[in-house]
């Protein structure tokens, strides 16, 4: 049975990852409401309805006017637009490179850009209006290169902080199995510590390394935002980042579900 529509402008944003769902609601252009979830392929849409309504009544939230999804996981994908239309009663709108965004897509094929990386890279467009590079630390460390000029010109994908420890973890039997987190130092002490410092400034130099020679090749001076459920340990290590939004693409999905209704300029 879908909720009951109530007027409002209440828009529900869905960023899909391997690992981790982010949701968020806006209220205009406010987030007033964010949480996150494991993005659980063995879930049906039912628990999916249950888990975002749960959500919403802790923000007093009954309806929804609309959804966008940003999702990199297909079946999910599908969980979602079946209960964002049965439960919700609204089409949800999802997020790809042929679709009116504000910028262009300056790749070979930009049907093969993640939703996630589009719509941080809408953002990083609209919030900034420069030249900006957004590192995103989610289950890859992805860059994305955006014009002051609305053009999206390509990026890098490298295996992300987590990714690289399961690996290690897979292949290492004795090596124990440690929390990421910020290290002060950088020689540890014993093998935990040594394992926390290996994965905390590998991912940190990585940054720090790929962020210079895109700049160096690019021969501009962007902005650097962090965003990505890593970004708080890392941002303040690095000598590259110059800020953090963790709502970036959440952000981007507002963004792009405003230009979809009429109500900004299509831009570039």
């Amino acid at each position: 049975m879908a909720m009951k529509k109530k007027r409002g402008n209440v828009i529900l944003g869905l960023d899909v990852g391997n690992t981790r769902t982010h949701v968020g609601i806006f209220k205009g252009k406010e987030i007033v409401g964010h949480w996150s979830l494991s993005s659980r392929e063995s879930r049906v849409a039912d628990e999916y309805w249950i888990l975002l309504r749960a959500f919403l009544g802790t923000i007093g939230i009954t309806s929804l006017d609309g959804a966008i999804v940003a999702s990199v996981v297909p079946r999910l994908s599908r969980v979602y637009r079946e209960v964002l239309r049965e439960r919700f009663g609204c089409d949800p709108a999802f997020v790809n490179g042929d679709m009116r965004l504000g910028i262009r897509l300056l790749v070979d094929r930009p049907g093969e850009v993640g939703a996630d990386r589009i719509a941080n890279s809408v953002a990083a467009a609209e919030i900034f209006g420069e030249d900006v590079i957004v590192v995103d630390l989610g289950t890859a460390t992805t860059f994305d290169v955006v014009s002051r000029e609305r053009e999206y010109l390509g990026g890098v994908i490298a295996p992300g902080i987590e990714t690289s420890a399961a690996r290690l973890f897979e292949g290492t039997a004795k090596l124990p199995q440690v929390e990421i987190k910020k290290m002060e130092r950088v020689v540890g002490k014993n093998t935990e510590e040594a394992i926390r410092s290996g994965l905390f400034f590998g991912a940190v130099g990585q940054i720090d390394g790929i962020v210079r020679r895109i700049v160096a090749e690019w021969g501009r001076s962007p902005r650097v935002i962090a965003t990505g459920g890593l970004a708080e340990i890392v941002y303040p290590a690095s000598e590259t980042i110059d800020e953090m939004d963790l709502h970036l693409t959440l952000k981007g999905l507002r963004i792009i579900y405003d230009g979809l209704q009429g109500r900004r300029p299509k831009g570039a």
